[in-house]
């Protein structure tokens, strides 16, 4: 695969489910944007790392929070670090997800008496 530059990799690090309150569940994601301006940072002349600034500085304006599906989410914990020619930026993101219902041996045979009705 022949890759374009400059580009963007985004990656879920990692997901975790936490507070839960009554048939609902927060999900909290670590998720990373790799930015990468060139294939090598060495053939740049002088400014990567204020291009790298620059793009860092417009994730962090930009992706405050984004839409999933319909719902809008905020963004936390939204850093950037550079390495070695790439720009790293980090966030959490955090949805509200709802928890699927298990039925009991009686909820399930009460459910099928009402269905034969």
């Amino acid at each position: 695969m022949k890759f374009v530059y400059p580009h963007f990799f985004v990656t879920q690090l990692s997901v975790n489910a936490t507070y839960e309150r009554r048939n609902y569940r927060i999900i909290d994601y670590l998720a990373t944007i790799r930015y990468r301006e060139v294939a090598d940072p060495s053939s740049i002349t002088g400014s990567l790392q204020e291009r790298l600034d620059d793009t860092g500085i417009k994730l962090l304006s930009e992706l405050e929070s984004i839409t999933w599906g319909d719902m809008p989410v905020t963004l936390r914990d939204r850093y950037t670090e550079k390495v070695e020619g790439v720009l790293h930026f980090f966030c959490n993101v955090s949805v509200m997800a709802k928890k699927p219902i298990e039925l009991g041996p009686l909820q399930e045979q009460l459910s099928t008496s009402i269905n034969r009705r």
